[in-house]
């Protein structure tokens, strides 16, 4: 029963864990078959060069899912939480995120939530990719529950610009936080753009590849992390290439093992979100 409880309180940090932003592992990403569009696509007006600049709000939703498989059954543990944050981009790549608030219905302690309002990260595009955000002061909560909703929430572009039936890969190396540790995560990425439907607005479309290996220290045991899964993830951007929307969904399978102990865990870890405009106020 100790082994567990231990091992539950251990993955309790794997439901709720943060990307921290890395380097991209490959070159600029490049057009597959040149970027042309495939064979058949209909030609399309709409092309978007590079993610516009500005200032925009966005309301993001997160459902978090943690199966794990004991030996004398299962325990789920489920993580929701809602952010409302402000994007600033500017014209020289820079990113600044402000946490207006993060709520959350799963029993987190209020006032450490609100605690976490006015919480600021900065950082660049690098290559398309949201560079290492920097936060304005020590906030774990924050990195852990707030920080996985913005760290994808741009598409990453070719350094041609992306037009309807065109497609392009790229892949990256991020450090992803489970069971408490920083665990080094390969992303293998396939991208499409196409119109969206009944909106002037150009979808781009991500279906990746995830693997992770790596290990934890917690409570003077060691637990060795492999998981493996997919990402979907879906961003309409504007003529100007600025994001109007994003949705997606995680899936992971894990296995967490305690050598010390001879016992190993499997675990399934689902995700899904939406990332909803916010209308300026005028």
């Amino acid at each position: 029963m100790r082994r567990r409880l231990l091992l539950g309180a251990w993955a309790v940090a794997a439901c709720s864990s943060a990307t921290v932003p890395g380097t991209p592992s490959g070159p600029a990403p490049a057009p597959a078959g040149a970027g042309a569009p495939k064979p058949g696509t209909p030609a399309s007006g709409l092309e978007v060069a590079r993610l516009g600049p500005g200032d925009l709000r966005f309301q993001i939703s997160r459902h978090d899912s943690l199966n794990l498989q004991y030996p004398t059954g299962s325990q789920l543990q489920v993580l929701d939480r809602t952010a409302w944050v402000r994007m600033l981009l500017t014209s020289d790549n820079v990113v600044t995120i402000v946490l207006d608030s993060l709520r959350s219905p799963a029993g987190l302690p209020v006032d450490s939530l609100r605690a976490l309002d006015g919480l600021v990260w900065t950082g660049t595009l690098e290559r398309g990719h949201i560079g290492a955000l920097r936060p304005s002061r020590r906030a774990p909560l924050g990195e852990q529950l707030a920080l996985p909703l913005v760290t994808d929430l741009l598409p990453v572009l070719p350094t041609a610009g992306a037009k309807s039936g065109a497609t392009w890969r790229d892949s990256t190396v991020n450090a992803q936080r489970m069971v408490g540790a920083d665990v080094p995560m390969s992303i293998a990425t396939e991208y499409q753009a196409r119109d969206a439907a009944g909106r002037r607005e150009l979808e781009v479309v991500g279906a990746s590849q995830l693997r992770a290996k790596g290990s934890s220290a917690q409570f003077g045991q060691t637990i060795d992390i492999v998981a493996s899964g997919t990402r979907q993830r879906t961003w309409r951007l504007s003529p100007t290439g600025q994001l109007a929307g994003a949705e997606g969904s995680d899936s992971l399978t894990l296995s967490l093992d305690v050598p010390s102990v001879g016992q190993t865990v499997p675990a399934t870890q689902l995700g899904r979100f939406t990332a909803t405009r916010i209308p300026a106020v005028r």
